[in-house]
């Protein structure tokens, strides 16, 4: 049978709700005993799974020598134990399945990772919104909480969860239902924005998945900060997610991760901000300031007139602050600007 399903991921505003994933550090794989030996063979494709949340860009890693790190697991683990992962119906007639979960030393593992240099991605992450729709070739279904699809809905929650991914589902209470198979479909960006403010949430990922037999074929957009990007994954349903959430992991790890700097300490800069022209553009800079992970502290020095002035202390260098504001596109820096100890700045709404 013809089945078409859509996923809408709505992530990366400037005003990101974070989420803390504390299991950044821990990862699980299946087992067949508790066999200490099968056990330490296992570490490293388990540090392995660690290093992809952690790091978050699979490209990155790839391109890296991590033979010796993964060589070393044993003396990087933390703590281990079994779980039980049989089905909750327990068919007494099948062998007891079993998983090992392992926790790595964050305090070592982040050192040993710097000292390949390859980035960190930490635990304050953008929460990313999931709207979910479903085309049997029959009904048109925006999936809500009272929608049972499993295979579908439980294979996206292992992947994400398996690159620590944080997700939330919308309501699907009548204010959501304003937004239609047609609009998701079609990727309306106006009403997806406006249907997302109240998850403080405005960008979009469309995927759009056909499945012949075993085979899918899906077809990924998303839009970020007004750039459309767009690819096709193939493959089991399964697969063909892991390759489409893999890209969307690799965006925001390029965005949000960050290289250690021992050699750069806290330096400070006075921003002009212009065009605050209410008390909300005031609240809004203020927070997406005291958001970034370049900054150490921020501190208003003016208000004036619709121009604001800032003392901000960056834990980065500026050319990386300014790239952050960039891509973001929240505050357009003056480039014409020659006096480089007031540093100007255009609030875009």
């Amino acid at each position: 049978m013809y089945k078409l399903i859509v996923v809408i991921l709505l992530s990366l505003s400037a005003k990101i709700q974070a989420f803390e994933v504390l299991d950044l550090y821990q990862a699980s794989v299946a087992v067949k005993s508790k066999n200490e030996q099968e056990r330490i063979e296992l570490y490293p494709q388990v540090l392995e799974k660690v290093l992809l949340k952690i790091v978050g860009d699979s490209q990155l890693l790839a391109s890296h020598d991590l033979d010796p790190l993964l060589a070393n697991a044993t003396n990087l683990v933390k703590q281990y134990q079994y779980r039980h992962v049989n089905d909750e119906v327990v068919d007494l007639t099948q062998p007891e399945q079993l998983e090992l979960v392992v926790s790595f030393d964050k305090t070592n593992l982040d050192q040993d990772i710097q000292q390949l240099g390859l980035p960190l991605w930490n635990t304050q992450r953008p929460t990313l919104l999931l709207w979910l729709v479903l085309d049997n070739g029959t009904d048109k279904i925006v999936l809500g909480p009272e929608h049972q699809h499993e295979k579908l809905q439980q294979a996206i929650s292992d992947i994400t969860n398996q690159r620590g991914l944080p997700i939330i589902r919308p309501l699907m209470d009548i204010q959501d239902q304003q937004l239609s198979y047609g609009d998701l479909v079609q990727v309306n960006v106006e009403k997806l924005s406006r249907a997302s403010q109240r998850y403080d949430t405005n960008s979009s990922l469309v995927v759009i998945a056909r499945q012949q037999s075993n085979q899918w074929q899906v077809d990924w957009h998303w839009l970020m900060n007004e750039q459309l990007n767009s690819e096709q994954t193939h493959g089991e349903l399964k697969t063909a997610l892991e390759s489409g959430v893999d890209s969307v992991m690799t965006q925001l790890a390029r965005r949000f991760s960050r290289y250690a700097s021992s050699s750069i300490d806290e330096s400070r800069y006075q921003l002009h901000i212009s065009n605050i022209v209410s008390f909300a553009d005031y609240v809004k800079v203020i927070d997406y300031l005291s958001s970034l992970q370049e900054v150490a502290s921020v501190r208003v020095t003016s208000m004036v007139e619709q121009q604001l002035e800032v003392d901000v202390a960056l834990k980065s260098e500026l050319a990386l602050f300014n790239k952050t504001l960039t891509f973001d596109n929240v505050l357009q820096a003056d480039t014409l600007q020659v006096n480089t100890d007031l540093i100007r700045y255009r609030f875009i709404p």
